[in-house]
């Protein structure tokens, strides 16, 4: 419990830090091509402790050959903020 506890304020300090770098233009625009089920898949390895606590249970179903031309830090922000809500 105390290891779950810990990685959730680690995960919510995460968030507020790439939040403020969007509000101060801290992060830069780099698109490139990234596989869209490796990154759902790795949004989910950090949120699946307070899934679990949520008694919450997620199911992915993006075909591994889906690819997104986009900013891997903008995509992974914004998949997280859609999750975790």
């Amino acid at each position: 419990d105390m290891n779950r506890t810990v990685q959730n304020v680690l995960d919510l300090l995460e968030k507020l830090l790439q939040w403020s770098r969007t509000q101060r233009g801290g992060i830069r625009y780099e698109p490139q091509i990234l596989s869209l089920s490796e990154t759902v898949n790795e949004i989910l390895t950090t949120i699946e402790t307070m899934a679990i606590s949520k008694q919450v249970h997620l199911q992915v179903h993006v075909p591994s050959a889906y690819q997104v031309y986009a900013d891997r830090n903008m995509l992974l922000f914004t998949l997280r903020n859609l999750l975790d809500n």
